[in-house]
């Protein structure tokens, strides 16, 4: 691990002990969980103080991260009992609220030092006898559909989409940008346009 907080450690075979945690976050409520065989505490920045964080030891453990099957996207999946607090939550229709994941690495001969190794909203679960594989997915701003910025009262969909009823192309003028200053772009084509005032 490149640049890895743990990286003493990481790259010993004769004295790595790692362990990992899982912090599942759902709304405001976490959910924390080591591999371990014991409770791990840790410390972490909370504003400008330092808040113990406690991992209860239970059945967790998960494959090795890889490309989801579209290839968009990393997923990962992790294993838990069946009546884990998790996978309760998809026992029904899934929740409404999303629940994300970060999974953290650290050692056994010091707390102080770990690194965070993944981040991802857990997108399903499927239940195998009395296992839970929960699919954890990346989030790839890429792929999301995300809207231009324009809000109307009577139109729910995203400008330039396949319900609109607009034409990006009767839209689009190209221009040459002079100067971009933070994140303001300045380019004399845009005098060209009256101002829209709303």
């Amino acid at each position: 691990m490149a640049n890895s907080n743990i990286s003493a450690y990481e790259n010993s075979q004769q004295n790595g002990m790692p362990i990992e945690l899982y912090k599942f976050v759902q709304g405001g409520v976490s959910y924390q969980y080591t591999s371990n065989v014991s409770d791990i505490d840790i410390k972490t920045p909370v504003g400008g103080d330092m808040a113990t964080e406690t991992y209860v030891a239970e059945y967790i453990e998960r494959e090795s991260i890889k490309p989801s099957s579209s290839g968009d996207s990393t997923a990962l999946i992790v294993t838990v009992s069946k009546d884990h607090a998790i996978a309760k939550k998809f026992q029904g229709p899934p929740p409404e609220i999303k629940i994300m994941l970060t999974v953290i690495r650290l050692h056994e001969q010091d707390h102080t030092k770990f690194d965070k190794v993944f981040y991802g909203r857990v997108s399903q679960a499927s239940f195998e006898g009395s296992q839970c594989k929960l699919t954890v997915k990346m989030e790839n701003w890429l792929s999301k559909e995300l809207p231009n910025g324009d809000h109307r009262f009577t139109c729910n969909n995203v400008i330039f989409d396949e319900d609109c009823q607009l034409l990006e192309n009767d839209y689009k003028i190209d221009i040459f940008i002079d100067s971009v200053v933070g994140v303001d772009v300045y380019s004399t084509t845009f005098a060209q346009y009256a101002q829209e005032t709303r």
